[in-house]
């Protein structure tokens, strides 16, 4: 993974992933669900779906696991998965799209957390992943 952080990684110009009906309408434009979902399918081809409703802190529960499969947070994240929390100001949790897991670092993207971060590449200790987040608690992985 280049280590030339702060690159916007992702095509947020592609209608088919980022549009306002990705994933028939179900998230909000330029939230972080919106944003995990297109980068999902812009990078794998995959379109996720869920069982009942899709707040960041309810993707790792309520995923529809036909093509795709969940990981635990207690084991250290896996490239092209998204990583969900629960926790929040609001307590709608947030989710991440993890790019790659390299040289002891997790490298992420994500949308909404940081402003002047949105779609651009960062990266923290794979050691803590689970807890950089002060305030959200890791529910776990899904793996594309």
């Amino acid at each position: 993974m280049d280590d030339s952080l702060g690159n916007i990684l992702a095509n947020l110009n592609d209608s088919s992933c980022y549009g306002t009906t990705n994933c028939n309408g179900k998230f909000n434009q330029y939230q972080c669900t919106w944003y995990c979902w297109g980068r999902a399918k812009e990078k794998t081809r995959k379109s996720l779906s869920f069982n009942g409703s899709a707040n960041g802190f309810e993707w790792y529960s309520n995923i529809n696991t036909s093509n795709v499969s969940k990981r635990a947070a207690s084991l250290d994240p896996a490239k092209n998965s998204i990583a969900s929390f629960s926790g929040g100001s609001q307590g709608y949790g947030h989710v991440l799209f993890i790019e790659d897991v390299a040289n002891g670092y997790t490298y992420f993207t994500e949308y909404n957390f940081v402003q002047s971060q949105n779609a651009k590449l960062q990266k923290t200790p794979t050691s803590s992943f689970a807890t950089f987040r002060f305030n959200f608690t890791l529910n776990g992985y899904i793996v594309i």
